[in-house]
């Protein structure tokens, strides 16, 4: 009995695992730089990421660079909708009071009065008492764990748009047009993604959520039976795209059962100038197929419904970069091909770099 006693006692009056915040300017380009490591990244490469003092890092060179951060910016075209974000570090560090730290409530509250849709949970010691003791140290103790322990795990790991914006011109503040030389934006067409002009492609990227280097992009394939799924039209996703507006990375591309080739991956390195890696010329593409291309080191691998049908290996040109979607199409003609239910993450079992990974506090 003494021993739980105590052990729901420390639980209660232990410090939280992220006590103490500052407010800290945004460094990086969004762009992790090709076969450069991390430690060597300048304030003007690299993922968007809090400049941590010198103070802290000199003072405690592992834990300053484990964090969270509450209300990341969103990146619109490249450029972030704010210049500073919000950092909490373990209650384990000390941060010099010349540099302002604060409370993980006051940080909240200030996260919260810059964005309202950010929900302001105060520590959970100031919660409602339950009616009995006993009921008072089994709640604190769990809503003190989850309060910094769950929030602590949940970092991004993907991203999601399902398109449900009817029809329009511009996909939206999250998507940025690519150039491959003679592409043209994307657009809404019935709450999903078309092309804008007969057989000219379409390509765009997705900025609001930048996965790691080994990362998956898929969506639903809406073909057009009626009309026919044919000829000259396709769906493409793209895995490791640069920064806009040139397109660079790779293409996992879908094609009509009438092609010879039915599923491809190409590498675009700036505009029109691209290679084939790998052809597949047996599966056939439906209406709501789950198509799926991931990138894993030097393997880019294309899936239908969760199987594999072709992969392409070896090749390092590459290693990190957005996800992104393209659709080559017929609108005069009623499109024939769209895209629905786009998603972008990191893959299972990939390295996280937790300061990589913004989180908004529920």
């Amino acid at each position: 009995m003494r021993l739980a006693i105590a052990f729901i006692a420390a639980l209660l009056y232990a410090p939280p695992l992220f006590a103490q915040c500052l407010e800290l300017p945004i460094v990086g380009n969004g762009i992790d730089p090709k076969g450069k490591a991390e430690s060597a990244w300048t304030d003007t490469e690299g993922s968007f990421r809090p400049k941590i003092p010198d103070e802290l890092v000199q003072a405690y060179p592992k834990m300053a660079n484990t964090y969270t951060t509450i209300g990341f910016p969103k990146v619109v075209k490249g450029i972030l909708t704010a210049s500073t974000v919000i950092t909490c570090f373990s209650a384990s560090l000390t941060i010099p009071e010349k540099l302002a730290p604060m409370t993980r409530d006051d940080a909240n509250r200030l996260a919260k009065d810059r964005d309202a849709t950010i929900t302001f949970n105060p520590d959970a010691l100031k919660l409602p008492t339950p009616k009995t003791a006993i009921q008072k140290a089994i709640d604190s103790s769990i809503r003190t764990l989850w309060r910094y322990i769950g929030p602590a795990l949940a970092w991004a790991t993907s991203s999601t748009d399902n398109f449900n914006r009817g029809t329009g011109s511009d996909l939206g503040a999250a998507w940025d047009p690519y150039n491959d030389g003679a592409s043209t934006p994307c657009a809404l067409d019935g709450d999903k993604v078309s092309g804008t002009s007969d057989l000219a492609r379409c390509v765009e990227g997705y900025s609001t959520y930048i996965p790691g280097s080994n990362q998956y992009v898929q969506f639903v394939l809406k073909a057009d039976t009626g009309g026919g799924f044919g000829g000259a039209m396709d769906a493409s996703a793209y895995v490791r795209l640069a920064a806009p507006t040139t397109l660079t990375g790779y293409a996992c591309r879908l094609l009509p059962p009438d092609q010879t080739n039915r599923s491809r991956v190409r590498r675009y390195d700036g505009g029109g100038s691209n290679s084939s890696l790998a052809n597949d010329t047996t599966t056939t593409w439906a209406n709501n197929d789950v198509a799926r291309c991931e990138v894993n080191g030097s393997v880019v691998t294309v899936k239908q419904n969760g199987t594999t049908v072709l992969t392409a290996s070896g090749d390092t040109t590459y290693t990190s970069g957005r996800g992104g979607i393209g659709v080559l199409s017929t609108p005069g003609a009623g499109n024939q091909v769209w895209i629905d239910d786009f998603e972008v993450g990191d893959l299972a079992g990939g390295a996280t770099i937790v300061r990589h990974k913004p989180i908004v506090i529920q």
